[in-house]
């Protein structure tokens, strides 16, 4: 059986304990509002620092500030910012994720059209294909050139020494005849005779030791002679054509000069 004693110290033990409760929360709330303060201060920080940086067209660091702006205060306008900051700054792939998460985010905003066209603008970037870079093929290399041929002149004169050398060496032989013929005249000079004839015995010797001079000149003259048209005909010449090429480069241009001297 209940008393009123018991009921009246059963109703202040509730009261007390309501009355801890409302203190406990009158205590957290300036906590919380001083939390959710500073972070708003941190916002307004972060975004005046982008403002500066977005108006000196350092849109990469104002992008930045208007990410960190929006990590301590999520507020749509945030979003729309940072897109902007990123359009300038030419990463249309970040604009495009923060102008799409600003039209959910706030999808009655009065400059929704205008996103609308910075985000088809976007995607026209972004899909753009990027020219390939085009490598220039390296210059030919100038071709050494073959050996030149030899001249006309040098060819003709190649002939005309082989023909002295024919003469010089036919020459040679005559004379080399003649003086074996005047040699076997001496040696039957006095056949069947009683007085050896030393007159004509005289001319013969001249005449033999004469023969035998002009045979050497005739083969010495041909053997100079050969010798000569072959070099002409058939060793290179010692002075070939210079071969000039121009070469270019990235920066300029350089010429390339060939030849053998």
């Amino acid at each position: 059986m209940r008393t009123c004693g018991s009921d009246s110290s059963r109703k202040r033990r509730h009261a007390v304990k309501g009355l801890v409760a409302i203190l406990v929360l009158a205590c957290a709330a300036p906590a919380l509002a001083q939390v959710s303060s500073k972070k708003r201060a941190d916002a307004t920080a972060a975004y005046q620092d982008g403002q500066r940086r977005y108006l000196a067209e350092d849109y990469a660091g104002a992008a930045a500030q208007f990410e960190a702006a929006y990590n301590f205060d999520p507020d749509p306008a945030y979003e729309f910012n940072i897109a902007q900051a990123h359009r300038l700054a030419g990463n249309c792939d970040k604009a495009l994720l923060w102008y799409r998460k600003f039209l959910v985010d706030a999808p009655k905003a009065p400059n929704v059209e205008t996103v609308k066209k910075y985000i088809t603008d976007e995607e026209a970037k972004c899909a753009k294909p990027v020219a390939p870079t085009v490598t220039a093929p390296p210059p030919p290399q100038p071709e050494q050139p073959a050996p030149a041929p030899p001249s006309h002149l040098r060819r003709n004169l190649g002939f005309a020494a082989l023909g002295v050398s024919g003469v010089g060496v036919i020459t040679g032989v005559v004379f080399t005849a003649k003086m074996f013929d005047y040699a076997d005249q001496r040696e039957h000079l006095c056949d069947g005779c009683t007085e050896f004839p030393k007159a004509k015995e005289r001319e013969l010797n001249r005449l033999g030791n004469r023969a035998e001079k002009l045979q050497w000149v005739g083969y010495g003259v041909g053997a100079a002679a050969l010798g000569a048209g072959l070099y002409l005909l058939l060793a290179k010449p010692e002075k070939q054509e210079s071969s000039i090429a121009v070469a270019w480069t990235h920066d300029g241009g350089f010429v390339s000069v060939s030849g053998r001297y």
